[in-house]
């Protein structure tokens, strides 16, 4: 399951993964956004993503080798945008080492675009910096009330793909 939320103020998306993770999820997140309206250009801005509830596996890793794959033969997801994944566990980090790795391999993603760590302030610094806006503590503040929002949504949620207040907004008005 994953909650999606755009915040407006930042021109920033914040993904919150409960459950096992999935990379077809997130694609259907994506498609659902552009079904609705959402331009590939609203859909390249920086984000945050958090999976520390997650535990990656060696099958994440080969989800991420089919997703680097599918993003080199069809050119998809060259993104310039900053991504700062916040991981639960070592075992995670080292896989998202890996796909830093293999994207960086693949020239989908450059590495300097893509940050991960096990600290809630570590990602909230770089990202801070990332997105020129100097104040981590912020960043921390909304990582934790974006946080409590998705788990609220994901106990109750029947669908995979849940959308935050701000993510209905800017599909809303996307025309």
């Amino acid at each position: 399951m994953i909650f999606c939320d755009y915040i407006d103020e930042l021109g920033m998306y914040y993904l919150y993964t409960h459950g096992e993770f999935d990379l077809e999820i997130m694609k259907e997140c994506r498609a659902r956004l552009l079904d609705a309206g959402a331009t590939v250009a609203s859909l390249a801005r920086p984000v945050i993503q958090d999976i520390s509830d997650v535990e990656l596996t060696e099958s994440s890793l080969a989800e991420f080798r089919r997703h680097i794959n599918q993003g080199v033969q069809t050119g998809e997801d060259k993104g310039t945008y900053p991504i700062a994944v916040h991981v639960g566990s070592l075992g995670s980090y080292g896989m998202m080492r890996m796909y830093t790795a293999l994207a960086e391999a693949a020239e989908l993603r450059h590495e300097g675009q893509l940050f991960h760590s096990m600290h809630q302030e570590e990602v909230a610094r770089w990202f801070s910096n990332a997105i020129g806006l100097g104040d981590p503590e912020r960043i921390v503040r909304l990582m934790q009330q974006k946080r409590l929002e998705a788990i609220r949504a994901c106990r109750s949620a029947q669908d995979t793909v849940l959308w935050g207040p701000g993510l209905s907004y800017l599909v809303e008005n996307a025309a």
